[in-house]
């Protein structure tokens, strides 16, 4: 494991309201969100790298704006091909 130092204002973490362990847990959801968001990995690792379940990830994504499901028209014909049996 790495660690990164990053430098932010007291007033940035202020405006956020929130003290410094809430605001360094929500700066490495963010990164691993952004993460999945451009598909860099995948929500499975993104749940694992934040200690969370599967579940609790897909929640997170989607209060976040990070789609849940992002399949592409090929793919999602072939998962209703799937569930159809055919």
């Amino acid at each position: 494991m790495s660690t990164i130092t990053i430098e932010v204002s007291d007033d940035l973490r202020a405006a956020a309201g929130e003290d410094r362990a809430t605001f360094k847990r929500r700066a490495r959801e963010a990164i691993v969100l952004d993460l999945v968001r451009r598909r860099q990995i995948s929500m499975g690792r993104g749940a694992r790298e934040l200690g969370i379940d599967r579940l609790a990830f897909m929640r997170l994504a989607g209060a976040n704006g990070v789609p849940v499901f992002d399949l592409t028209e090929d793919e999602w014909e072939a998962e209703v091909r799937r569930i159809n049996g055919r």
